[in-house]
């Protein structure tokens, strides 16, 4: 306990995992559920402490998934203990996707010989199936009998002359793949009249879109002086405002204990208790927001079709999380 205390100094219980704690507390999972090497982290995330009760341990909320049935554990781990203290299989529900299954399944998809023939059955040569761009989807819940019992996904795809092109231009409308995740294997062919597949790729990057202008005068942004605002660890100071900055893998960005100082001689970038002209004036943290985050978002194509309808993936908690894909700017 002593060193998994001593290894944490400076670090507040809303702080993120760090790199290391994540790797610890998947290995502690691992251990406590068999060990098997088809064991899988969709989420490995901090556990946040209930307001108010002064609790400061490390603790991590896990999903488990083993690829090789699909059940899915939901696990909380101490990592100061370096124990799990709960693990409850669940079922009824699924994890999301990973980025392997995704491969899986577009391997699954090109190599049935169903899928193949329906492709060629629209005037699809071979050499444009080989081409082609396979985007595994989550199927939804619209009480399918291929959703009870089995973990899929759903293969559409766009044609593409070369692996550069912009794919989505030419999508493959009403033709449809149901991929079992478990077994590796498509279930159904879904086959049905769509709008025609444009003949012509739609490039718009730099090399098929014409010269670059070359009338615009340089934008420069610059900070002589350094920025306006102070990072300590996760601790944001910005004017008057305070507020703790984190990343959740699934939700994104998180903003914890957002206040504003009254303090109006305070330093922004020292912090409370330091004024410009070098007094100490009181100051007191207005609390404003406990946390905020974007909890989900969801776009329905509101589409009938068949490889449309389906298509209202929960960004957050369904297609890997918006944290894990996040983009530094």
């Amino acid at each position: 306990m002593a060193t998994a205390v001593a290894e944490r100094v400076g670090v507040h219980p809303l702080d993120p995992l760090s790199g290391d704690e994540i790797s610890r507390a998947s290995e502690i999972a691992k251990v406590h559920l068999g060990g098997a090497e088809t064991l899988r982290f969709p989420l490995v995330a901090g556990l946040e402490p209930v307001k108010g009760s002064g609790d400061e341990r490390r603790r991590a909320e896990l999903i488990v998934l083993d690829t090789a049935t699909g059940l899915a554990t939901e696990a909380v781990v101490d990592l100061d203990a370096g124990s799990v203290e709960s693990a409850v299989e669940r079922p009824d529900a699924q994890a999301f996707p990973l980025m392997e299954e995704f491969g899986r399944a577009e391997a699954a998809i090109r190599a049935d010989a169903g899928w193949q023939a329906a492709m060629r059955g629209r005037g699809i040569s071979d050499e444009e199936i080989e081409n082609c761009q396979i985007d595994p989807w989550p199927g939804g819940n619209f009480g399918t009998e291929w959703e009870r019992g089995h973990r899929i996904l759903k293969g559409i795809a766009y044609l593409r002359e070369t692996a550069g092109d912009n794919g989505y231009g030419r999508p493959v409308e009403g033709l449809v793949a149901v991929v079992d995740l478990v077994e590796n294997r498509v279930l159904e062919i879904i086959d049905e009249p769509g709008g025609p597949t444009p003949k012509t790729a739609l490039r718009f990057d730099h090399d098929h879109g014409g010269a670059p202008r070359a009338d615009l005068k340089p934008l420069e942004i610059v900070q002589a002086e350094g920025p306006s605002f102070a990072l300590d660890g996760h601790l944001l100071r910005w004017q008057k405002w305070q507020m703790r900055v984190g990343l959740h893998p699934r939700e994104g960005l998180v903003l914890h204990e957002i206040g504003y100082w009254d303090d109006a001689g305070m330093d922004p970038l020292a912090g409370p208790g330091y004024s410009r002209n070098g007094t100490r004036p009181e100051a007191r943290l207005r609390p404003i927001c406990r946390r905020a985050s974007m909890a989900e978002m969801v776009v329905p194509y509101g589409d009938p079709g068949a490889s449309q309808y389906f298509k209202n993936a929960f960004d957050s908690g369904e297609v890997g999380g918006l944290g894990r894909l996040t983009n530094s700017l």
